[in-house]
């Protein structure tokens, strides 16, 4: 360190390689700098120059507490700790937030930034400091579609849209944003682009109920659709909700996060069933064809003709190697404990083959219940319970429920079903092997009850007569069932062609305000000897005669039905005194059965019944 700038000027002092110096004036190459040091215990500053080939720019760089920093005016933005290497510019009012702070080699104070993802410098005269406003957590609604930004200014990066409506949470605002997480990532959005939103609800503190995630969902941080999604809960786990909203919402805990999920999809799920709905259903089942009967009369259902078939369950199981509590659960649930006509007039225990377009009519026939049970198991065990089958979703209960049956429920009834006929005892399961091959193929059944044997009256709707019509709207399919599956076509129907019309089964869906195939009634129809379906659209009725019908009641209307009977539904009415035409057979007489008339809905091709007593022929 010399006096002067130059080698001319005397030395007045050493400075130690490595030691730090302010330079303050420069002179040529030379620089005039202040050393500090210390010796003794007392300190001291010497004053001079140096060359400054001797010396290399030092940056200081101090950590300090994150504070939010706004620019003042129209502000650049440097590579590095100096207004040497510009980068970029940002507006009047553009926030940034800092945790380090740079003295640079001739004094001069920057703060360290974050921009557009690159690490970046700004001057500290070109901004102010602001403080952050904490408050308890408040939710916002979007006024208008806006971007979560990564620092509360406009020329920042968008991290992420926010759509109009959606609700966000905070708890902290910087100047005029909002600092807020949405979609995993963490930024800020303008203040102006939201409103206080308020959801009014109440929760109901709930303990101890299990419910089953029906299908992958949210979690959401209120509970409503509109606001955060925290999370994804998946489907097919069970879930211990803490609270319930008054709006049908539920609060759990997921993957370390608390929020709501919609009650939609969760379905509540007794406890001792939990272990039921997961087991592999190839595991042989740890019940007897005696406790198959002790529980239909534990369970007041002793008269059931189900019970008597306990014995053919458990042989079933063993044949097709299917869980034996299953079969037997499955059928009372399909059945109602063994009264529905599927098990009365079809021996078809699993509403084996049944749509719900055509839940009895689609059911398959069997000559026994035996039979039926082991066709079932087979079936199960061949199309759900191999990996290699068409329905596999699983070896349990939730996987058979995604193909087998369309209410959700279905899984936890047979799974509740078969905890009460057997609690699960994990020691026993834990140490049963499935058994992965299947037994022996049964013979193929149909779905008609054969000619001869009984049918449910009220289901299967016989004309006393038969009915002609022929085929209209062109050429049609002639259908084994009532059903839309290319399996279901027995030939095609030209165009013109005259068929007979023997009646039509009140199982099958008709509503004419849908808009399918079903909006049409579905007959029973005999062609070229052969019976089958062909749907109402395509068939116009032979009338020999034109037989009219009027309504003879004193006040108020006629119920239309969709059977000859009080008991089948309302399809339509009638006023006093109007009149219908009624349907004819070939002779030319109105179709009547149990004392109803057959008759066209007014204005209309579509068919239903109407009481006797309270119509007569016109004249």
């Amino acid at each position: 360190m010399r006096t002067g700038p130059g080698t001319k000027y005397k030395v007045i002092f050493t400075v130690p390689k490595g030691k730090t110096v302010s330079a303050t004036e420069k002179s040529g190459s030379w620089l005039k700098v202040s050393y500090t040091y210390t010796s003794k215990g007392k300190s001291y500053t010497k004053t001079g120059w140096v060359s400054s080939s001797y010396l290399k720019e030092y940056n200081q760089y101090i950590n300090t507490a994150g504070t939010y920093y706004f620019t003042t005016k129209k502000a650049n933005l440097y590579s590095g700790p100096n207004t040497k290497s510009k980068a970029a510019s940002v507006p009047k009012d553009n926030g940034f937030y800092s945790t380090k702070k740079v003295i640079n080699s001739i004094g001069q104070t920057f703060y360290q930034v974050s921009h557009n993802g690159k690490t970046l410098y700004i001057y500290s005269g070109d901004v102010k400091k602001v403080n952050p406003s904490n408050f308890s957590t408040t939710y916002y609604s979007a006024k208008n579609d806006v971007y979560l930004y990564q620092n509360p200014g406009y020329h920042t990066q968008k991290l992420v849209k926010i759509s109009k409506g959606t609700v966000i949470s905070t708890n902290q605002s910087v100047g005029s944003w909002y600092k807020t997480a949405y979609n995993g990532k963490t930024g800020f959005v303008p203040t102006k682009d939201f409103s206080k939103y308020n959801l009014k609800f109440t929760e109901t503190k709930i303990s101890g109920e299990a419910y089953l995630v029906n299908s992958s969902t949210n979690l959401y941080a209120l509970p409503d659709k509109k606001s955060q999604s925290l999370t994804t809960v998946p489907g097919a786990r069970i879930v211990w909700p803490t609270h319930k909203t008054s709006n049908g919402w539920f609060k759990i805990s997921y993957s370390g996060k608390t929020g709501y999920v919609d009650g939609k999809v969760l379905l509540k799920t007794p406890k001792n069933a939990i272990p039921y709905l997961t087991l592999d259903l190839r595991k042989p089942a740890n019940i007897t064809a005696q406790d198959i009967r002790n529980f239909f009369d534990r369970k007041g259902h002793s008269g059931s003709q189900l019970k008597q078939f306990a014995q053919d369950f458990v042989d079933a199981g063993k044949k097709y190697g299917i869980n034996a509590s299953y079969l037997v659960a499955h059928a009372i649930w399909e059945t109602g404990w063994g009264g529905s006509n599927l098990t009365s007039y079809k021996n078809n225990l699993y509403g084996y083959g049944a749509y719900d377009l055509c839940p009895f009519t689609c059911g398959y026939y069997f000559p026994n219940v035996k039979e039926g049970i082991n066709f079932v198991a087979y079936q199960v065990k061949n199309n759900y319970l191999m990996a290699n089958g068409p329905n596999f979703n699983g070896y349990h209960l939730i996987g058979m429920n995604k193909k087998y049956a369309t209410d959700p429920k279905w899984k936890i009834g047979i799974a509740s079903l078969m905890a009460d006929m057997k609690p699960y005892d994990a020691s026993y399961y834990n140490n049963q092997k499935p058994v992965a091959a299947n037994g022996p193929k049964p013979p193929d059944y149909g779905r008609d009850i054969p000619e001869g044997k009984p049918v449910p009256p009220d289901i299967v709707l016989t004309y006393p007569k038969s009915v002609k019509a022929k085929i209209i709207n062109g050429n049609v399919n002639f259908r084994s069932l009532p059903y839309l599956a290319k399996g279901t076509v027995i030939e095609s129907i030209t165009n013109g062609t005259e068929v007979t019309v023997v009646g039509y089964n009140t199982d099958v869906a008709f509503d004419p305000g849908r808009k399918d195939a079903y909006a049409y009634r579905w007959y029973r129809v005999i062609y070229n000897r052969k019976k089958g379906w062909v749907n109402g659209e395509y068939l116009q009725f032979i009338e020999p005669k034109s037989v009219k019908v009027q309504v003879n009641i004193k006040e108020g209307t006629l119920i239309i039905r969709n059977g000859p009977g009080t008991g089948h539904r309302k399809i339509g009415s009638l006023k006093k005194d109007e009149i219908v035409k009624a349907v004819v057979d070939n002779k030319g007489n109105p179709v009547k059965l149990n004392g109803w008339y057959h008759i066209y809905l007014p204005g209309t091709k579509h068919t239903g019944w109407i009481s006797e007593k309270y119509a007569e022929i016109s004249k």
